[in-house]
């Protein structure tokens, strides 16, 4: 019982770790608690789907996370202002 114990334990120990890494890692694309999520649940295979989800903007008229090359949202069905362009 005390080993099954320990391995739950140690399970969710580390299920946190990679939600952690996940919401960092989504967090850079606008995208941090479906990283958390995802990274969660499938751990390290969770956090390379992380990686490969599309940059997010927030629509200016919900404050909902959408899609960055979005023309309307998917919340309000408003038509997004046109983007201007970012140095980086």
């Amino acid at each position: 019982m005390e080993s099954l114990l320990g391995t739950i334990i140690a399970g969710l120990f580390w299920n946190c770790v990679w939600g952690l890494l996940g919401h960092l890692l989504g967090k850079r694309n606008g995208r941090g608690t479906e990283g958390a999520v995802l990274s969660f649940l499938f751990g390290p295979v969770g956090l390379i789907i992380t990686l490969f989800l599309p940059r997010a903007r927030t629509c200016p008229f919900c404050g909902k996370a959408i899609v960055k090359r979005a023309i309307r949202c998917v919340h309000c069905r408003k038509r997004l202002p046109p983007q201007t362009p970012t140095a980086t």
